[in-house]
């Protein structure tokens, strides 16, 4: 065998090691993305569900939520308070879910799913709306807009580039 043919056969089984390996890489990001996703899902719904047993074991809580969701001018100051702190805990999870849908960590299938569920719980009781207006500097501006969005109010920021 010539120097030639042997610098061509290297040449070629190196680029076939570097096509493989890339390939093997391209398996394991999709392999991690999709593992990222699902702990990503797992911790939100575990949160979700902490929500709803703490409101299902705490009546006095859950006296406060509900009196809230429908009119929260009818609380007291501390229970107000107490209201809004809940409640922005609460939506915390709808905006971990937007933030890491929007950065391409949570996949559509889950993020329809949470969507729908927030906006339709915000647009269905009249104490959320109040909330928002009280809460929404907290929280960051793309999810700003697009609560004000789904709740059907003038964003006040600045448009996405």
């Amino acid at each position: 065998m010539t120097s030639d043919r042997l610098n061509w056969f290297f040449t070629i089984a190196a680029n076939i090691g570097v096509i493989l390996g890339l390939g093997f890489l391209i398996l394991e990001i999709r392999q991690s993305t999709l593992a990222t996703q699902a702990i990503l899902n797992l911790n939100l719904v575990t949160y979700g569900r902490e929500n709803a047993e703490l409101l299902a074991s705490n009546d006095e809580l859950a006296d406060i939520v509900f009196r809230g969701e429908q009119d929260p001018t009818s609380l007291s100051p501390l229970e107000l308070e107490r209201f809004l702190i809940f409640t922005t805990w609460r939506m915390t999870a709808w905006e971990t879910a937007f933030l890491n849908y929007d950065t391409g960590v949570v996949a559509d299938r889950y993020w329809i799913s949470f969507n729908t569920w927030y906006s339709r719980l915000v647009k269905s009781k009249p104490g959320y709306l109040y909330w928002w207006l009280a809460s929404r500097h907290g929280f960051d501006l793309y999810f700003r807009e697009h609560v004000d969005q789904v709740l059907g109010l003038e964003s006040d920021s600045t448009t996405r580039q």
